[in-house]
């Protein structure tokens, strides 16, 4: 009876260990940014929050392609695998720069990559998207935690007009500007979706030909899932760069 008490109250208090955990890592994470560059070891990586979190985005995305739409309903095919990776027992996570969105009072170091170590102290950048202010639309995934005001956990708060800054390590801030907030299913090829991409809208002409982006457009998702635990869906939220 004793240890089925003890094993109930470790399973009771492991999960807050945990975030206090991951939070110190992630204040340490965004000291070592400010300072010009560094990383982190994140030990005892926990697979609890993952099960609940996939960025999956079908085949993985080559440049000037799209993954097709994923029918959450069928199995997906041996071959596509989430971009979230298994995680290992230690791993270095180092920081690529500083997000800002001050709508929702968050400050986020954010690294390059999304695994489940990288994502456990901080956002990632999707490798398989453009750098964050080139030209293409640069994807930003974190956790909608469950804890209020951690990670993406208030990213449903921004509006259309709202502006997200980001600080690159050794280079000068950009400021983007939302300019779209949507809600697809996981695979939907809005989650890697390009500006150079052709689209299907009519041209006005009216024979349904595909209308091509600007090349030039430099844009930011913030990608995370919906609703908060149940996670059916993806939330992505758009902004141009502004200056």
């Amino acid at each position: 009876m004793i240890t089925a008490i003890v094993s109930a109250a470790w399973f009771a208090v492991s999960p807050t260990l945990e975030n206090e955990r991951a939070l110190g890592q992630q204040a340490d994470l965004l000291g070592c940014i400010e300072q010009g560059g560094g990383e982190i070891t994140v030990k005892e990586v926990s697979t609890e929050q993952a099960d609940n979190y996939d960025i999956y985005g079908g085949d993985t995305p080559t440049a000037g392609s799209i993954p097709a739409v994923t029918n959450t309903a069928a199995p997906q095919p041996e071959k596509q695998e989430p971009l979230v990776t298994e995680p290992p027992a230690v791993a270095t996570v180092a920081g690529i720069g500083i997000l800002t969105i001050d709508r929702i009072n968050a400050r986020l170091p954010v690294t390059e990559g999304v695994s489940i170590a990288q994502l456990k102290v901080a956002v990632g950048h999707v490798p398989q998207t453009p750098l964050i202010g080139a030209a293409g639309n640069a994807v930003i995934a974190g956790h909608r935690s469950y804890t209020y005001g951690q990670y993406f956990n208030r990213l449903g708060e921004l509006v259309v007009g709202d502006i997200i800054k980001y600080q690159p390590v050794g280079g000068d801030e950009m400021q983007f500007k939302v300019n779209e907030i949507l809600e697809v299913l996981p695979g939907d090829p809005e989650v890697l979706w390009q500006p150079n991409q052709a689209d299907s809208s009519q041209d006005g002409t009216g024979n349904g030909a595909a209308a091509v982006k600007s090349e030039n457009i430099k844009m930011l998702t913030l990608l995370t899932c919906t609703p908060i635990k149940t996670a059916t869906h993806r939330l992505l939220v758009r902004a141009e760069l502004i200056n």
